[in-house]
């Protein structure tokens, strides 16, 4: 298997086939894995924020000139073999280490999907649990999804009632939990310091047999997807 950059069209028409998101998400480098001339899997990065002050990961990755970097999407043909999800995840840390520098990677499975991060864990992430929202939220504006960050900045709110003044249509959609999973893509011991300084949040992996989660059934979501 080989690894190539392509662009944020190419990302997001596999995605809209293969993944049940269906988009790149807030994904800027995106990368594409092939077997002879068919692409087997695409895994989409973006920016990550996380305040030096108010958060441990953020103070790490400060003192240790790591860059902090999301994995948005990552999504593969349903006929492919069954290792290539974890082997598209690998080549696509080197490379984006290769191209990006020495970062943490962040990455997050959505329990509403039945998402708990198997292929994270397949690929020695570390797990630090779960989120809490605390009340936060997506809108769904005009029919189309958008994050309450972009709604804070373009609109200088999140209220309602003044959304609901200044757009035809808005629907308040609130975030569910989600698996927190980073990996320290950097050298060796760079990477043993961060995991010893992490140590104290790190967890056990959660299985779905022990918390009762069923199958994503990828294939039936993005059919269901496409329907909507």
């Amino acid at each position: 298997m080989r690894i190539e950059i392509i662009d944020k069209n190419e990302a997001s028409s596999f995605f809209q086939r293969f993944e049940h998101l269906g988009n790149c998400g807030l994904g800027v480098w995106h990368y594409g894995c092939y077997e002879g001339v068919t692409l087997q899997s695409v895994i989409s990065f973006g920016i990550s924020n996380f305040n030096p002050q108010r958060s441990k990961i953020g103070n790490i990755a400060q003192r240790y000139n790591l860059k902090i970097i999301q994995l948005n999407r990552g999504g593969t043909r349903f006929d492919a073999p069954i290792n290539t999800p974890s082997k598209a995840v690998s080549l696509a840390l080197k490379q984006i280490r290769q191209d990006k520098g020495n970062s943490i990677i962040v990455a997050y499975s959505d329990t509403k999907w039945n998402e708990i991060g198997t292929i994270y864990q397949a690929s020695n992430f570390l797990y630090l649990g779960v989120t809490n929202p605390k009340g936060q939220a997506n809108y769904r504006v005009n029919g189309r999804v958008v994050s309450g960050w972009n709604i804070r900045k373009k609109f200088g709110t999140r209220n309602m009632s003044i959304l609901e003044s200044e757009v035809d249509s808005i629907e308040k959609i609130p975030l569910s939990p989600k698996h927190i999973y980073i990996y320290v893509n950097a050298n060796k011991s760079i990477r043993k310091a961060v995991a010893k300084e992490l140590n104290s949040k790190c967890k056990s992996y959660p299985k779905r047999i022990e918390l009762s989660v069923g199958s994503m059934h990828e294939i039936w979501l993005v059919r269901d997807a496409t329907k909507c």
